[in-house]
């Protein structure tokens, strides 16, 4: 198994106190949702959706368009 959390890392968070983990934890977060758009292939999640039986080029146009308003899309590029 592949340990993704650095042993160093893994040692400070065992001593920090409940503010550092949370003021940790919030700047860990923030850094996950503003490079969410690395971790999403919006075009590889619309290929998909578009291949269920029923979904049409204008469907797919409206969920797509949901799914970007929400992840904060401001283009109609697959980048957040």
């Amino acid at each position: 198994m592949e340990h993704k959390l650095h042993r160093d890392t893994y040692r400070s968070i065992k001593r920090m106190t409940h503010k550092e983990l949370e003021d940790f934890l919030e700047r860990y977060c923030n850094h996950m949702i503003e490079n969410i758009g690395e971790m999403l292939d919006l075009s590889a999640m619309e290929q998909d959706i578009s291949q269920i039986s029923g979904i049409g080029e204008k469907r797919l146009k409206e969920i797509m368009g949901v799914i970007k308003k929400y992840l904060n899309v401001k283009s109609n590029t697959d980048k957040i």
